[in-house]
């Protein structure tokens, strides 16, 4: 299995941790290539994250990003997590949930945690899957 399949794989962690850890009953779930709620997550911002979640009454939100090792170090992703953090500001309830390798998990923590300090959004919390395979 090639790296798309490895993703794919981190984005099914990412909707396993969201049915799992979910807050209210009436959570819809949008993950791209599962369509669970009947699409794809919509962008937010200029990004398009791996999934999205909110509840029924749109007051707490999910933001998931599944990571490869050979996209975690790139602007593009730096811009993806300033946008998802500053969408669940605008909400003011929510979580971003990260799936990366898990030998890349404290390099993954401490871009997230530059980004919320430089940004602001300090209060936003962030939750990384640890455990997963580097490749399949």
């Amino acid at each position: 299995m090639g790296e798309t399949n490895l993703h794919k794989s981190y984005i099914r962690n990412l909707v396993e941790w969201v049915q799992y850890h979910k807050r209210a009953k009436n959570m819809y779930i949008y993950a791209e290539g599962f369509g669970l709620s009947g699409n794809n997550p919509q962008k937010i911002y200029d990004s398009i994250p791996d999934l999205f979640a909110i509840t029924e009454d749109k007051t707490f939100v999910v933001i998931g990003e599944a990571k490869t090792e050979s996209d975690i170090e790139r602007e593009h992703t730096y811009k993806q997590i300033q946008n998802y953090l500053k969408y669940i500001n605008q909400i003011g309830d929510g979580i971003l949930v990260l799936a990366v390798p898990w030998h890349l998990c404290g390099l993954m923590d401490g871009i997230v945690r530059n980004i919320k300090c430089s940004c602001n959004y300090s209060n936003i919390p962030h939750e990384i899957i640890r455990y997963l395979p580097a490749e399949i």
